[in-house]
């Protein structure tokens, strides 16, 4: 195990890491990292693994359900296929507010609610009066949906993202759900990606797509009423804008059809497959 004390321009960083060594004929499964950048007085947190002679990074950014065991799971599947993986914790600086019981009533809350009415305010504070719900909730929604909050994730994961770049040749980003659409706003503020992956995300909006330089992949549900709404418009624009893009969409699946955690809609086939598809996209933006 080894513990440093690493710099930035911005930020600090607290690094306890076991290096994973893929050269070895039994892997280890040895490197975990929590990295800690403090500004704002609180810490957002990491969970990664960096492979030993590893030529790229991967950031992978996290459904709204937070750094849980299905994100563990993926970065060690990236870590397998020989390319390191970061994990930040978007919602560690709320750990108190983002419980997963806080998050699952929040979601039931507006799992029926269109994207754009929840970025609302009075859409929102409509919606948590007709359903009485507690102040807990109330105030997780009110924090997740706001600008504020969204920008702050977004410079997270840039600082994560930067960071890569001083340790590993080529990065790129592979997110699901909300994760998903991070992916493609941190596509947009890092010019240098070689790539970015959208699980179930939310397109990104024209002026976000004419900074996006890098290949994108987009895995649609076909049964995802929510996230799909701005996909044929996306599609129109990223041909008018002549970007590179792959859009795999599978028709009889469910909005998490990904995570094995989510018993109602996963789907170990579709599931296979979508991985295939983002082995192959990796890849090829990796050459």
């Amino acid at each position: 195990m080894r513990v440093s004390l690493t710099q930035s321009p911005l930020h600090w960083w607290i690094e306890i890491e076991l290096v994973l060594n893929l050269s070895l004929e039994a892997e280890s499964w040895s490197n975990m990292t929590t990295r800690t950048p403090p500004y704002n007085s609180r810490p957002t947190q990491s969970y990664s693994i960096h492979v030993k002679h590893a030529k790229a990074c991967i950031i992978v950014i996290h459904e709204v359900w937070g750094l849980n065991q299905y994100v563990r799971h993926v970065c060690k599947r990236l870590s397998k296929l020989g390319f390191a993986a970061i994990a930040p914790n978007l919602s560690s600086r709320n750990q108190e507010l983002f419980t997963p019981q806080n998050i699952k009533d929040a979601m039931a809350a507006v799992w029926k609610i269109p994207l754009k009415d929840r970025f609302s305010a009075n859409s929102l504070d409509r919606v948590l009066s007709q359903k009485r719900s507690p102040q807990r909730v109330a105030n997780l929604l009110t924090l997740l949906y706001s600008r504020k909050f969204r920008r702050r994730m977004l410079s997270d994961l840039k600082s994560f993202a930067d960071y890569a770049f001083t340790r590993y040749g080529k990065v790129a980003a592979i997110g699901f759900s909300m994760g998903g659409g991070l992916s493609f706003k941190l596509a947009a503020e890092c010019p240098k990606f070689s790539g970015c992956i959208s699980f179930c995300g939310e397109a990104p909006n024209p002026n976000e797509l004419t900074k996006i330089d890098s290949p994108m992949l987009l895995i649609c549900a076909g049964q995802d009423r929510f996230m799909n709404s701005k996909v044929p418009d996306f599609v129109r624009e990223t041909l008018k804008q002549t970007k590179e893009l792959t859009l795999k969409v599978y028709g009889n699946a469910r909005h998490e059809f990904f995570n094995e955690m989510n018993k109602h809609d996963y789907d170990r086939n579709t599931t296979q497959d979508a991985w295939s598809a983002a082995q192959t996209f990796l890849k090829e933006v990796f050459r």
